[in-house]
């Protein structure tokens, strides 16, 4: 697989509408080179897990912190 890039990887959460507090409880994530967290994901308020191993990831933003449900 190709690495992903920062705008490929947005591209991977387009289909979501983009308000605050989605009802999204689990997401994988995984298997998608992601080198970084796309932004939308700090949207996603009420997520309880979300999976993502096998990225090629070297640091998860400190921001991932305020999803207090995960």
């Amino acid at each position: 697989r190709r690495p992903v890039k920062e705008a490929d990887s947005q591209s991977l959460l387009q289909g979501l509408p983009k308000r605050q507090g989605l009802d999204v409880s689990s997401l994988n994530l995984s298997n998608h080179s992601l080198s970084q967290l796309p932004a939308d994901v700090l949207l996603l308020q009420k997520l309880e897990t979300l999976d993502l191993s096998s990225n090629s990831f070297t640091a998860i933003p400190v921001e991932v912190a305020q999803l207090a449900n995960l």
